[in-house]
């Protein structure tokens, strides 16, 4: 299990042998200063931040139409980013010492493991696979120019990204099915809460899902959009060569070259920004994989829960920072950004 595990970890009284197991490289203190600050200070700011540049993403991409099918890719990415930021909010307000030590009638770490840690995976993993069939799709264009339009539809679009949707929710069903909330008295508390409780199954479930979740799942999309990336940025310049090169139909060659240019650029842009902030989640899921001590019940769980901190500040900055790269890269969506905001613009409206 990774970063969500720790959640309840540290605030259930049945982890407390596991807390004096941990490795020493990183004391306990330490570790916890990590979490805390990384979670439930930055994580915050950026997080809503984040919200708010995706929703203007969703008015825009909704208002452009999706006639063209990247559009429906781009907006499906808005959405789980959304989603994604949503959950890791409300993460960071459950771990705000005011909040976690007030009289609520819950331990607040504990709800959010399945109210807001989970969620957040789930919306992180949809946004690594959209990513990979964002970039698988923009080979293809690049590929097979004049076969793309009767393969990649509309509607194959939007059933392929109901797959992934189905596939990464199916994927973390065993979390919710070995995890529940009820009544739990808390001895250094002397109070009876809702907290979080496990079945008596849940590691032999939670085997099979670390498997799923946080080895396939994760490397898999990371390595498609590695994979795809490099192809995309290959075949651009193949392409660009070639119509360089090209004397016939000069003019509209370079015309169609522009426009797949910045839409190529664009998504190598999105791609390249999700393979730098998902790195450190690859090498920790490998690690887990390689190496179970290295799991937050393990023998180097501290350093775990140091680098898993630090990997979600990345996954909210993956989420946040995309309309910067469409603003940048597209004067179509620059136009309706500007649009949006009343601002005069000049700019022409045929690149997309």
């Amino acid at each position: 299990m990774d970063a969500v595990s720790f959640v309840v970890n540290i605030t259930t009284q049945a982890q407390a042998t596991v807390l004096n197991y941990r490795s020493k490289i990183i004391e306990d203190d330490l570790a916890e200063v990590f979490f805390l600050v990384n979670f439930a200070i930055i994580c915050g700011p950026i997080s809503f931040v984040g919200i708010v540049a995706n929703v203007i993403n969703i008015v825009i991409f909704v208002r452009q139409g999706f006639q063209d099918t990247v559009n429906i890719s781009f907006f499906s990415l808005a959405v789980s980013d959304l989603l994604s930021l949503v959950a890791l909010l409300w993460v960071s307000v459950c771990f705000v010492p005011p909040f976690r030590f007030s009289d609520i009638p819950f331990v607040s770490t504990d709800v959010q493991y399945l109210a807001g840690g989970w969620p957040h995976v789930v919306f992180a993993r949809i946004t690594g696979w959209v990513t990979a069939f964002v970039t698988i799709e923009r080979c293809l264009c690049i590929a097979l120019p004049l076969k793309v339009k009767t393969i990649i539809t509309g509607r194959r679009v939007v059933m392929c990204i109901a797959v992934i949707v189905l596939f990464v929710i199916a994927s973390v069903a065993p979390a919710y099915y070995t995890s529940r909330l009820a009544w739990v008295y808390f001895p250094q508390r002397n109070r009876t809460l809702i907290g979080l409780i496990f079945t008596p199954d849940r590691n032999e479930v939670e085997e099979v899902a670390f498997a799923i979740n946080s080895v396939f799942s994760p490397l898999g999309s990371f390595g498609a959009v590695v994979i795809s990336t490099v192809i995309l940025v290959v075949k651009l310049n193949e392409k660009t060569k070639w119509r360089q090169q090209s004397v016939a139909d000069k003019d509209k060659n370079a015309n169609i070259s522009t426009k797949e240019q910045k839409v190529v650029k664009m998504v190598v842009g999105i791609s390249t920004i999700f393979i730098v902030s998902f790195t450190p989640a690859a090498i920790i899921f490998s690690a887990m994989a390689m190496e179970p001590e290295f799991r937050v019940t393990g023998y180097y769980a501290n350093v775990n829960i140091v680098v898993v901190s630090i990997s979600f500040i990345l996954e909210a900055v993956n989420a946040s920072v995309n309309i910067i790269v469409y603003y940048k890269m597209s004067t179509r969506y620059r136009v309706a950004f500007l649009a949006l905001f009343s601002i005069n613009t000049s700019e022409t409206v045929f690149v997309s």
